[in-house]
């Protein structure tokens, strides 16, 4: 793990306690976050650490600002789809502070930076437009996986108890005259003496 994406992931940590913060001017500030990891993972190499830190962003947008989650999602993809061996399979960040005498090891856990996480999101903000990205993956596993947390948001859905409404059809009302001269038309030729013999 680069140094620069662990900078990175405590922006996205302090964005994402900015946006959980009742205060509305805390979300004008964690916007201004989140676009500056965007700018920073923009100008990094195309690493795992870059994809992950857009998912996380995209993530994290979806809760305030869809159009821009979905615009960060598109540039998420892309940065996947240059990567020769992706690797999602972490929502944590490793981070070690190592001294003469000493070293320690600390795990934050980043929502969002799973591939999982941020497609079930931006599925729940709008299926429509996110299924055409998840299907832009060129990897066929994460392809299949961005596309079963899309759908996973439609299956946990409660089912809907409600009854369709069924048309009543109408028993004892007088036939329409369309409805007579079809009436009149069929006893005609039922008896009519050509049927008969």
């Amino acid at each position: 793990m680069t140094s620069s994406f662990a900078k990175l992931a405590i922006r996205l940590l302090i964005a994402l306690a900015a946006i959980k913060s009742a205060a509305f001017s805390h979300r004008g500030r964690a916007n201004e976050l989140l676009d500056a990891v965007v700018k920073a993972a923009q100008k990094a190499p195309d690493t795992n650490e870059k994809a992950r830190a857009l998912l996380g962003v995209a993530h994290l947008y979806t809760k305030f600002d869809a159009l821009r989650s979905f615009e960060v999602m598109k540039d998420a993809v892309k940065t996947i789809n240059v990567l020769t061996k992706p690797d999602f399979t972490t929502s944590s960040i490793l981070r070690n502070v190592q001294g003469k005498t000493f070293m320690i090891f600390v795990y934050y856990s980043v929502p969002g930076v799973s591939l999982e996480n941020a497609f079930r999101e931006l599925g729940a903000s709008d299926f429509a437009v996110a299924l055409p990205l998840a299907q832009n993956l060129e990897d066929k596993s994460l392809r299949s996986m961005a596309i079963v947390a899309l759908s996973a948001q439609c299956l946990e859905k409660p089912p809907n108890n409600d009854k369709p409404v069924k048309k009543q059809i109408r028993s004892n009302a007088t036939p329409l005259p369309q409805e007579r001269r079809w009436k009149s038309k069929a006893r005609e030729e039922a008896e009519s003496p050509l049927l008969q013999w």
